[in-house]
């Protein structure tokens, strides 16, 4: 919208407005809108300004990444609240340093009796990592201003151009990556007053209680009353019956894995898987082949298929108790001298 041109200090003032609204399927309506002044006091001369309400829905990764469990390492650090903690960096105290950082590990659920001999015995966490589906959108008020000089000379300094701008940006509900909760818990630089009510502290819960996981199996979410692990049956059998005569030898053996029930749809339960494994072999021990090994055999003679159940995250399935293979066929020759 140009106002003013060609009049003393003006050679042109324009304004500009600009307004936008968008409907997101997950962060609902959402506005933005800027106001725009450029002012050209005279040809070298012009000096602009913007104020800017600008908004960012979450992507598809930062909504709808898959949440799953991990265990997090703390070797590389340490467990803030042991007894003996001591950052080489300088940027987290121990508890021996800093009684506000007792106070925290007391209010996350240390017992104050323990914490002067605490000791974290395997320096890892269970935790969450993946999307967030209730997230809204970001928002940003931004104002600048502005000078720009055009060089009115010419020869060498015919294209000289300098700006100047001044830049001020309040982000407010941004997107972004937690990080590692327990150590942005206990960085002064994250919170400054070891407050448990703050954001990374939130993350970070006290424990579980403990569970009978026998004849159960679950790799989702940890929460407070379920935790990570693998497939644990009750029974896992393993018999090989071996037959040898004159050089000539065959194994059968046969596995067994008990039948468990999903802890986290306690009305799914994985039935028992049989696998059967077959192998024979020559030795040579006289003649001109002595020393020579013959071996061949099938893996998993029935060609069984892997248990699918719902709250595993390995292609739904437990790939290091069930065969995830099916039925395979083996052979090799070794000669020794």
């Amino acid at each position: 919208m140009p106002l003013l041109a060609d009049t003393p200090l003006t050679k042109s003032l324009e304004l500009a407005f600009g307004y936008r609204y968008a409907e997101h399927s997950n962060a609902g309506g959402i506005e933005a809108y800027k106001g725009e002044v450029i002012w050209q006091i005279n040809e070298p001369f012009t000096v602009r300004s913007s104020m800017q309400h600008a908004v960012r829905a979450p992507d598809f990764v930062s909504l709808f990444r898959p949440q799953v469990s991990f265990f997090g390492g703390l070797s590389f650090i340490g467990e803030p609240c042991e007894s003996d903690f001591d950052d080489p960096d300088g940027e987290i105290l121990g508890v021996a340093q800093d009684p506000d950082v007792a106070a925290l590990c007391i209010a996350q659920g240390i017992p104050a009796s323990e914490l002067p001999t605490y000791v974290d015995v395997d320096n890892f966490v269970d935790g969450i990592r993946g999307g967030n589906p209730v997230l809204h959108e970001e928002a940003a008020d931004t104002f600048t201003l502005g000078v720009v000089f055009q060089s009115p000379w010419g020869g060498v300094l015919a294209g000289l151009q300098a700006s100047v701008d001044y830049f001020e940006i309040d982000i407010v509900d941004v997107i972004g990556y937690a990080g590692f909760p327990v150590f942005n818990c206990y960085n002064r630089g994250f919170n400054p007053t070891m407050d448990p009510e703050k954001f990374y502290c939130q993350q970070v819960g006290p424990g579980v209680p403990i569970q009978e996981l026998q004849g159960t199996t679950s790799f989702a979410a940890v929460t407070a009353e379920s935790v990570a692990f693998s497939l644990v049956p009750e029974w896992k059998y393993a018999v090989d019956v071996t037959y040898a005569v004159r050089g000539f030898d065959s194994t059968l053996r046969w596995r067994y894995i008990d039948s468990v029930v999903d802890d986290q749809i306690e009305e799914f339960v994985l039935p028992s898987r049989q696998y059967v494994d077959l192998s024979f072999g020559y030795t040579f021990e006289t003649g001109v082949f002595k020393g020579l090994d013959i071996r061949a055999g099938v893996t998993n003679l029935t060609d069984e298929q892997p248990v699918v159940y719902p709250s595993s995250v390995e292609a739904n399935t437990e790939s290091s108790v069930y065969d995830v293979l099916g039925r395979r066929y083996f052979a090799r020759a070794t000669y020794a001298f």
